[in-house]
C-alpha cells in the first residue's frame, strides 16, 4: 500500500488554495493530498516553488493532520437541489405534478380539498388533475 503524502505551507507561503481542486493550506496544518492533488498543475508548481513542502514525519507530530474531504459531485448536488424543492410547496409546478402517478394526483386533489368526487376525479387525465391542483392551491 502506498504511503499517502501530505503537505504543509512552505516559506513563501501564508496560505494556499487550489480551487480547481478545493485544496486548502493553512499555517500549522497538514492536509493529505488526493490523487487529483497531486496531478493538479497548480499544486506541482507550488511544490516546486518553495510554496508548499511535503511534511515529514517529524513534521506530522507537530502539525493538525487534515485528512481529505470529498467534495460533493455535481450530480449530488442537483440531487439535493431537487429534493429541496420538492419539500417547499410553494414551488409546484405543473412540472412537479406531471412527474407524479395518477393515483397520487387524484389524493393530493383530495388533500387540497378538491369538489370533485373521487370517481370525477378518476376521469380526468394527469394534465386537468395538474390544472386542478394548481388551481386549489392558488385559491389558498
Amino acid at each position: 500500500m502506498a504511503k499517502s503524502k501530505h503537505v504543509k505551507l512552505g516559506e513563501k507561503a501564508s496560505m494556499f488554495y487550489d480551487p480547481t481542486t478545493k485544496l486548502k493550506v493553512v499555517p500549522g496544518k497538514a492536509v493529505e493530498l488526493s490523487n487529483d492533488n497531486i496531478r493538479s498543475k497548480r499544486v506541482i508548481r507550488a511544490i516546486k516553488s518553495g510554496h508548499l513542502d511535503y511534511a515529514d514525519s517529524e513534521d506530522m507530530e507537530d502539525l493538525d493532520v487534515i485528512a481529505l474531504e470529498k467534495a460533493p459531485t455535481k450530480k449530488a448536488q442537483s440531487k439535493k437541489v431537487e429534493d429541496e424543492e420538492d419539500e417547499d410547496e410553494e414551488q409546484v409546478t405543473k412540472k412537479s405534478l406531471m412527474k407524479m402517478k395518477k393515483d397520487e394526483l387524484i389524493e393530493r386533489a383530495q388533500e387540497e380539498g378538491s369538489e370533485y368526487s373521487e370517481e370525477e376525479l378518476e376521469d380526468l387525465n394527469k394534465d386537468d388533475l395538474a390544472d386542478e391542483i394548481l388551481g386549489l392551491l392558488e385559491e389558498e
